[in-house]
């Protein structure tokens, strides 16, 4: 659809030729990187993810639900897989939130003591 607009938008245009040649072209970046894509899903053994395929994407363009798959966006570092790292980062800014309180009652105390 977004291609079908394109090509409207440039008929008659003086290198209306060239132009859609290399809208044409992108067509070859989209299943030279499809490809590439592709075997690294399968090298990850462990998670449970779909492979892309250039054709969808062309015919759906941006309606294509396999752009929009959460699973994919999901982060492999070590906060998002390790439960005891999250654990660490939560008790860490607990820590820091007692620290405040801390200072804010020794403040008030002060201020009461006065």
């Amino acid at each position: 659809m977004e291609v079908d607009v394109l090509h409207k938008r440039v008929r008659g245009h003086k290198k209306a030729k060239k132009i859609i040649a290399k809208i044409n072209g992108r067509w070859k970046q989209l299943d030279n990187l499809v490809k590439k894509y592709n075997p690294e899903i399968r090298k990850v053994s462990d998670a449970n993810l779909r492979q892309l395929s250039a054709k969808d994407i062309r015919e759906n363009g941006i309606e294509n639900d396999e752009i929009w798959d959460t699973e994919r966006l999901m982060s492999n570092s070590d906060w998002a897989v390790y439960q005891y790292v999250r654990d660490g980062i939560r008790w860490y800014f607990v820590q820091q939130r007692v620290i405040e309180e801390r200072r804010m009652l020794q403040l008030h105390a002060q201020r009461l003591i006065k």
